[in-house]
């Protein structure tokens, strides 16, 4: 019977031994991921933020070129307010028709 009991010790004392290891190793690996998470994180940001410099940097001149237009039609829409009046009404008149056609 003290075969037994030394045996089920030692079994016990392994299996015990193989956990606190699995559990260091567990620690070790949670620590690796954390890190990497962290750079993938950085990396990401880093190339979103370079995307939308460059796209500022390469739509400057068409950004410019909206708000040039944009201020031409408010001036066309405040120097001719009838006319502005008569396009908006028939623009919502087509987008009616156009949705009760659909149906």
């Amino acid at each position: 019977m003290a075969s037994f009991s030394k045996f089920r010790d030692d079994l016990e004392s392994d299996v015990g031994d193989q956990l606190a290891s699995l559990q260091k190793e567990v620690a070790v690996l949670r620590k690796q991921v954390k890190k990497q998470s962290s750079q993938v994180y950085d990396d990401a940001s880093e190339t979103i933020a370079d995307m939308i410099d460059s796209f500022l940097t390469n739509t400057k001149g068409a950004r410019k070129e909206i708000y040039s237009k944009a201020r031409f039609v408010e001036n066309t829409a405040k120097e001719n307010p009838v006319a502005t009046t008569a396009v908006g009404i028939t623009i919502i008149g087509l987008l009616i028709a156009f949705f009760f056609s659909r149906r």
